[in-house]
């Protein structure tokens, strides 16, 4: 922020809330008019060791897998319902091709 190697966006921090819990990837693709859901998927984030959970190494995300356990039936009609199409059959999404982040609490 000091040497301004991000110009105008460093003027602001914000500070969001601590979410905890598991996150997962879910993905979806539209033509505007259809939405089609991938596979979600996580990765591996910190090392684990026994009573350390969290305060190891990062992995970088080496060791994703898919399906994701924490996307069960219910929170993939949640995504889909709440975030993904909100409206139905691709009119939750005016332009085709936009990028979507939440957090979803649980």
């Amino acid at each position: 922020m000091v040497k301004r190697e991000f110009g105008d966006a460093g003027n602001q921090v914000v500070i969001e809330e601590c979410l905890r819990g598991e996150e997962a990837s879910f993905l979806a693709f539209t033509d505007g008019k259809t939405v089609l859901a991938m596979p979600s998927s996580q990765d591996h984030k910190a090392i684990y060791d026994a009573g350390t959970w969290g305060t190891l190494a990062n992995t970088g995300g080496m060791g994703a897998y898919s399906p994701a356990p924490v996307v069960d039936l219910l929170i993939h009609k949640r995504i889909m319902n709440e975030i993904i199409d909100p409206h139905g059959q691709g009119h939750g999404w005016p332009r085709a091709g936009r990028t979507r982040e939440y957090s979803m609490p649980g």
